[in-house]
């Protein structure tokens, strides 16, 4: 849905954002890992029936999440003109996919957290629902509906469109630290369906 926010803008925002999401994805692997290690040890810990100890974890996995979006935020930002040098695009698009890069590197340690707490930590402990309710919102209420506005109605650059986009990684972030402190994401799924089922 993004792409048709900056295809409206032309087909350099469209190059320029393409390219962002490349080299995002890339490293953006170590942190998908973490995530995915983040469910399988907070399941466990409240299958086990220790959930302090599930509440420690993720509390510590959490602070390890926004050390390593600081590290990879900071390597997207300060290797973004080097690594959109391999493009063969115009300048104009080198330099907006530049821009684009760093804006995506100054939200990455948000980014990864929140999708850490999403789809590691809140889904390794039953809350699946929520954590679809949160993405959903995030996407689908705010960031593409200011995506669309700004490109649209706005008439945003291709830079604009791109902060408005970044919403989507601030709302999770603020829902997810929210829903971590509140406690209530624990579900002993297993004791429920049996319960249930007797």
């Amino acid at each position: 849905m993004y792409t048709i926010a900056y295809g409206h803008i032309g087909t350099g925002a469209i190059a320029a954002s393409q390219i962002t999401q490349t080299v995002c994805d890339m490293l953006f692997v170590l942190s998908f890992g973490v995530s995915g290690a983040a469910l399988v040890i907070i399941g466990n810990l409240i299958g086990a029936g220790d959930e302090e100890k599930a509440r420690d974890y993720a509390r510590r996995i959490t602070v390890t999440s926004l050390m390593l979006g600081l590290v990879t935020g900071a390597i997207i930002a300060f290797g973004a003109k080097g690594v959109v040098g391999f493009f063969n695009i115009t300048p104009a698009t080198a330099e907006t996919a530049v821009t684009l890069l760093r804006i995506a590197g100054g939200f990455t340690a948000i980014s990864t957290t929140g999708t850490m707490l999403i789809v590691g930590v809140f889904r390794g402990a039953g809350d699946a629902s929520y954590a679809l309710k949160a993405e959903m919102f995030a996407m689908w209420c705010v960031a593409i509906p200011l995506a669309f506005l700004g490109s649209f109605v706005w008439g945003l650059s291709a830079v604009g469109v791109g902060l408005l986009a970044q919403s989507e990684n601030v709302v999770k972030f603020l829902i997810g630290m929210t829903h971590l402190k509140d406690g209530k994401w624990i579900h002993h799924i297993v004791k429920e369906e049996t319960h249930e089922s007797i």
